[in-house]
């Protein structure tokens, strides 16, 4: 893999207050592939090949995952659940507007996850017989996150980055989703959803976050910069 643009970690959290790993996958993402390391950012801008971007997770997005565990738990009696999630944000319908939709906002990066519980609907499989297996009783398969790697960059022909060091600043969350035991109450997202409709309405804090990824940091036509703006959600 190639070597992308790198801030440090004290860096990047003066100038932001938090830190962020990134892994992304949309196509705007090859300008990110460099092969300096230049100095810490100057004030106003981040290296070339930054990472802007918003995540999600599977369950509290997708919808309808009523082959998982934590659908279970959401629908006994008793529940600490606030409520069910439901058909959730339904994006496992919608993903390809959501990511649109962020690409369209100036972000190039968009940090997923797919629930397990639809990949392995069956599930565990197995070991075969014979082979290494772990103390959970799991085959001892340390080359199995190369393949993945692998395998995603085949089929996508895009970068995949695994990272350590701070190469961007993926915002959680994308919608305003399934928060766990708390429900649909709290709301993190840069865009609303419609819990009746799944409508989806950008948030000033969405637009605002955009232009700054669009920008990469720089500074605003009147001269301010834009990191340091507050934005109501």
């Amino acid at each position: 893999m190639s070597e992308v643009d790198t801030v440090s970690r004290r860096s990047f959290l003066s100038m932001t207050g938090m830190a962020a790993l990134a892994s992304a996958r949309p196509a705007v993402l090859e300008a990110a592939a460099q092969t300096s390391r230049p100095a810490a950012p100057a004030a106003g801008k981040w290296p070339a090949g930054f990472l802007w971007g918003a995540a999600t997770a599977g369950h509290q997005v997708e919808g309808s995952n009523v082959n998982s565990d934590i659908w279970m738990l959401e629908h006994v009696k008793p529940t600490i659940f606030a409520e069910s999630s439901g058909d959730a944000c339904d994006q496992y319908q919608r993903y390809a507007a959501d990511i649109a939709t962020l690409a369209e906002l100036g972000f190039n990066s968009y940090r997923f996850s797919l629930e397990w519980a639809r990949i392995g609907k069956d599930g565990p499989i197995a070991p075969d017989s014979g082979v290494e297996v772990t103390q959970m009783g799991e085959e001892f398969y340390p080359e199995a996150l190369e393949n993945t790697v692998r395998y995603a960059a085949a089929e996508t022909c895009k970068p995949v980055y695994v990272t350590e060091n701070v190469r961007g600043y993926i915002h959680w969350s994308l919608l305003d989703n399934f928060e766990w035991l708390f429900g649909y109450r709290p709301k993190f997202g840069l865009i609303a959803v419609d819990r009746k409709t799944q409508t989806r309405t950008i948030k000033p804090s969405g637009r605002h976050l955009g232009d700054l990824a669009r920008s990469n940091g720089s500074r605003d036509a009147d001269g301010i910069h834009v990191r340091h703006q507050h934005v109501k959600s």
